[in-house]
Order: C-alpha cells, then sequence, then structure tokens
C-alpha cells in the first residue's frame, strides 16, 4: 500500500490508526502496518472535524508520526489543513511519491513543516 511504501522509502514502519468502532482492525497488517491504534470514543463515532482533528494530531505526536497519509476524500482533505495548523505544520507542497516515482506523479499532495520530518499527506486510492 502507500503507506507501507512510503515508509520503506523513509525507512521507518508503517503504523494506522482507525477510529471508531472497527470490526477487525488488526487486518490492516495485512496491508503493510505493523501496529495499528485504534480510537474508540462516542464522540469519533460521528465525524466531528474538530474532535477527529484532535485525536488524530495527538496520535500522531504520540507515536512520533514523520509522515500522516489520509484518504483523498472530503474527509481526509478537510481534516488535513486542521491537523496541519494544529500540528503547527506549513508551507510545502508535494505531489508526488517520497521516491518521486513516475507512476504515482500528481496522486498525492501533502505539507511539511519547516525544519521538520514531519508529513502530511492526502493520497487517492
Amino acid at each position: 500500500t502507500y503507506g507501507y511504501r512510503t515508509a520503506q522509502v523513509l525507512g521507518t514502519e508503517c503504523v494506522a490508526l482507525v477510529t471508531g468502532t472497527v470490526e477487525d482492525p488488526g487486518q490492516l497488517g495485512r496491508y503493510g502496518a505493523s501496529k495499528v491504534y485504534q480510537l474508540e470514543d462516542p464522540a469519533l463515532e460521528q465525524f466531528d472535524s474538530q474532535v477527529f482533528t484532535q485525536a488524530i494530531a495527538g496520535a500522531a505526536e504520540q507515536v512520533g508520526a514523520q509522515v500522516i497519509i489520509m484518504s483523498h476524500s472530503s474527509t481526509g482533505k478537510s481534516l488535513l489543513g486542521r491537523i496541519a495548523a494544529r500540528l503547527r505544520i506549513g508551507g510545502r507542497m508535494i505531489d508526488d511519491d517520497p521516491d518521486r516515482s513516475r507512476r504515482h506523479r500528481g496522486r498525492s499532495c501533502g505539507r511539511r513543516r519547516p525544519g521538520s520530518r514531519v508529513w502530511l499527506r492526502t493520497a487517492l486510492r
């Protein structure tokens, strides 16, 4: 998967975060996640961008995330800017895989805090 390939390029592990009630979050291991964290809270059952932003940014800080990848959906895109602001990430936009492969050029976008190794990305499926 995109997250797994990104982690390989960066020499780190692929960690997944799921929110709300999920039947079997461990099956994400089949897609390359070495760890899966599940946030269960009644507040996460209904989408609220402020609640999700706080939860995802907090989890990213706790695990020391270098990259945050979100789906290229209306939800992912609405959270990307909020999470960037919460983590004080800004500026640079990227439009391709970290290994610069042509196959995925133009299929993701992200932001990086100047002087930081944390990236936020949305990726098309």
